[in-house]
């Protein structure tokens, strides 16, 4: 677990949409105010930069030394420094990117999303490593001692539960907790692509 930082604490809040491949980022202060927020559809992004982002170090293994994203032999420092700009200024956004950039002094960052295992695309930005995220040319995240931990926001059954225990503890009241429909979710995957979230997420 990442030590606890003395400094500002930012949180990041991830929503995933695996029918529509869209994934909203919103950046809150340790006030609850908002510092920025940026919507990212996976399909209007290169497949190989997602896989550098969802499984880098197969990712850096794999393409490191070759001429794949580049005109001579890419070295793995390269690789990952070009996948922290593609999640930096790309994933993250130029205003979230910039409020997580802009100072030096020990900050931590929450990551809160769904639930990994509700759906792939969930499971997938779970694996995303936040703390390389740079803008280009420039010094990462985990450079500029920004420390990243992550938490899972709890479904509403889960917030339910939790508030049914606590009110019968004060009055002694039985509550009931109210059904919701069951809703399929499908694997989530990019059509007319050879790379899809389920291949990595398995």
């Amino acid at each position: 677990m990442p030590p606890e930082t003395s400094g500002p604490v930012f949180t990041l809040h991830v929503g995933t949409d695996p029918d529509a491949e869209v994934v909203r980022l919103r950046l809150t202060d340790e006030h609850g105010r908002q510092l920025g927020s940026n919507q990212v559809r996976l399909a209007e992004h290169k497949a190989a930069l997602w896989q550098g982002l969802f499984d880098t170090r197969a990712f850096v293994r794999t393409y490191a030394d070759s001429i794949v994203f580049t005109d001579r032999p890419a070295t793995a420092t390269e690789l990952l420094d070009q996948i922290g700009v593609f999640l930096g200024e790309k994933v993250l956004g130029p205003e979230i990117l910039k409020a997580l950039h802009k100072d030096i002094y020990h900050r931590s960052l929450r990551i809160y999303q769904p639930d990994a295992s509700k759906n792939r695309l969930a499971a997938a930005f779970a694996r995303v490593p936040w703390e390389i995220a740079r803008p280009a040319g420039q010094a990462a995240l985990f450079e500029r001692n920004l420390v990243v931990r992550m938490e899972t926001a709890p479904d509403a059954a889960s917030a339910w539960r939790r508030l049914r225990r606590l009110r019968t503890r004060r009055c002694g009241c039985s509550w009931s907790t109210p059904r919701r429909p069951a809703r399929a979710i499908s694997p989530c995957g990019w059509s007319g692509s050879s790379f899809s979230i389920s291949s990595i997420t398995r």
